[in-house]
């Protein structure tokens, strides 16, 4: 959020974008939902997208999200975030489980009418796939081992 205020100080954008937090537990969501100043708490739970899931936001992450007029959107089921990750794969994208969050975010704030038809959106994929490879893996058939030859790939291939 500093970096677009900064580009709107510079005359380089418009005007400031709404940011949405796509968050697998759904802190920032539970504290917008309750309208007070307090950040709040929310329970642990196991998620793919580990490396966000936070139980706690923080002050200036609501602050940012209030003052760009923007939303939380809690993405904590792992199959929808892991069937983005391997829809960004057909894309030639290989997202970490916490950066496909943003896709399933985008699909769930499209439904709920906060990105309406014509709104430029843009998810920011933070992290690639190859930090984390076995919550990929896991999901995946294995890999097929065949003989070493050309032939024995082509036949594989076909």
């Amino acid at each position: 959020h500093r970096g677009f205020v900064d580009l709107l100080q510079a005359g380089r954008i418009p005007g400031l974008p709404r940011l949405v937090a796509a968050e697998p537990l759904g802190p920032y969501a539970a504290t917008l939902a309750a309208g007070d100043d307090r950040v709040h708490r929310v329970d642990p739970r196991p998620s793919v997208a580990f490396s966000t899931a936070g139980t706690v936001g923080t002050f200036q992450g609501v602050h940012t999200l209030r003052q760009s007029g923007g939303v939380a959107i809690e993405v904590g089921d792992d199959d929808r975030t892991m069937e983005a990750q391997l829809a960004a794969g057909r894309e030639g994208l290989y997202l970490e489980a916490s950066a496909a969050t943003a896709l399933v975010a985008v699909e769930d704030a499209a439904v709920k009418g906060c990105i309406r038809p014509g709104d430029l959106v843009v998810a920011i994929g933070t992290s690639s796939g190859l930090k984390y490879v076995c919550t990929t893996a896991e999901r995946l058939p294995d890999v097929p081992v065949i003989e070493a030859t050309l032939d024995a790939l082509a036949g594989h291939l076909a």
